[in-house]
């Protein structure tokens, strides 16, 4: 069983999600018990000197077990679903790990997955799955510095925050994550390392997880979350701030309309909505259908755990595709 995430160079990326199962889309590894076994391998052109490649790939991980643990992602500690908090740096790659970088480099392996995509950035690529042990092996590889345009020098991995967001990106398909813009795992994320974001994509954080959205909604942490009114539906037509507004307020906004979701999901959660007029807290439901036509832009997506599907009184988290947004209700 094997599956490949990848970041273009051309700022599109193949997550190979069409035609994948759930199994393939999910983390390759489960259980916080357990330390994934991590090695890396630098090729001779990959580029500077100065690149501290060890201390680079625990800190992403850091970010990401630091992001799991405040999100509360995992359940009480032992539950077998539950994601890995930890890794062990091999001293060497020897064929016994878990997760092997590539900083460059080919062989048949890398060339056999490579060969699934057109100028990729970096690709994760899950070569082997036990489902039973919930335990999976694969690489993550990246291409060599100044290969995609040697004129202008990109990528340009000498920069410590583009490497470090390429790390933190793979290494999020890796924990079973998706993309979703306005997040780290932006499917335009080679956009933002390159600099040419500008009207491509929410903004993000290349140090972190969440930028103008939420990648992970906690379900029973406070949540203070600035946003925008707007309609998400395929079966309704788009409304402005403004349309979305006049129906939850009852009346046109004045000036420049704000809005901000606050409270605990299944616990008095409200949207607190206002203009230069007035202000109103108002009670809201969260669902993930597509089919409702309101939404609170600024939310989510989870991390997808194979034979897991989180559900609640009043948001079901769906592990067969990706959420982005809730619909929202006075």
């Amino acid at each position: 069983m094997a599956s490949v995430s990848s970041v273009w160079a051309g700022h599109e990326v193949d997550n190979g999600t069409d035609d994948r199962g759930l199994a393939d889309r999910a983390a390759w590894f489960l259980g916080d018990d357990r330390s994934i076994r991590v090695c890396y391998e630098v090729s001779s052109n990959f580029g500077p000197n100065d690149i501290f490649y060890e201390r680079t790939i625990r800190e992403a991980f850091d970010v990401w077990f630091a992001y799991i643990v405040a999100k509360k992602v995992n359940g009480e500690p032992g539950k077998e679903l539950n994601l890995p908090l930890q890794i062990q740096m091999m001293p060497a790659c020897d064929g016994s790990e878990d997760l092997k970088f590539y900083f460059g480099g080919n062989n048949p392996e890398i060339e056999r997955y490579r060969a699934q995509h057109e100028g990729p950035l970096a690709f994760a690529a899950k070569t082997t799955y036990d489902i039973r042990k919930r335990w999976g092996k694969g690489f993550i590889w990246v291409t060599p510095s100044k290969s995609i345009r040697p004129t202008d020098g990109y990528p340009n991995w000498s920069n410590p925050r583009n490497f470090k967001a390429i790390l933190l990106h793979e290494i999020g398909h890796v924990l079973g994550c998706e993309h979703m813009k306005g997040t780290i795992m932006s499917s335009n994320l080679s956009a933002f390392i390159e600099g040419r974001n500008e009207g491509i994509d929410s903004p993000i954080d290349l140090a972190g997880i969440d930028g103008e959205r939420e990648l992970v909604l906690c379900h029973d942490c406070s949540l203070d979350l600035a946003g925008r009114l707007g309609s998400i539906s395929p079966y309704y037509s788009n409304l402005p701030p403004e349309a979305v507004f006049n129906q939850l307020m009852g009346r046109d906004p004045v000036g420049k309309i704000r809005a901000k979701l606050r409270g605990l999901i299944f616990q008095d959660l409200k949207l607190i909505v206002s203009d230069e007029l007035d202000s109103a807290e108002l009670p809201v439901h969260i669902e993930t259908n597509p089919m409702l036509a309101y939404y609170f832009q600024g939310s989510a997506a989870m991390f997808k755990r194979f034979g897991e599907i989180q559900s609640g009184d009043q948001v079901r988290w769906e592990s067969s595709w990706n959420t982005e947004g809730g619909g929202v209700f006075p």
